[in-house]
């Protein structure tokens, strides 16, 4: 699978690439939208806060194999600070909250520990 990978690594890491952008987009969407007082409860929110970093992380670290992966969290770290930033603005109508950010950057390490400990994969897919 690998070699496939390999083969094929320019379309696959422009697909990557095109998945990372949009799923960016939508993880921005959904934390500003409005949303009805009391809707969500509590934990869920940090739940879907740390599927969402994770899930931009792993698209991350596929999308860019060439990525320095300190430079990978310190992206997706400022990119939360700056949802809840945003959130904590009257307009958006939203509360920003330090354990959403929490939930983020450990969404971001728990993706990022496994690729670190699996390099041959990441070379694989290098030119």
């Amino acid at each position: 699978m690998l070699k496939l990978l390999a083969e094929h690594r320019r379309p696959v890491l422009i697909a990557l690439r095109v998945v990372l952008f949009v799923g960016t987009a939508i993880g921005l969407y959904w934390a500003l939208k409005p949303v009805p007082p009391a809707s969500s409860v509590h934990f869920r929110d940090k739940v879907e806060h740390f599927i969402c970093f994770y899930l931009l992380t792993a698209t991350a670290l596929a999308a860019y194999p060439k990525a320095r992966a300190v430079i990978l969290v310190l992206v997706l770290a400022v990119f939360g600070a700056a949802i809840e930033g945003l959130q904590a603005l009257p307009v958006i109508g939203r509360d920003a909250e330090f354990l959403d950010w929490v939930a983020d950057i450990a969404g971001v390490l728990t993706a990022l520990l496994p690729a670190l400990a699996l390099p041959p994969v990441r070379r694989a897919l290098e030119p």
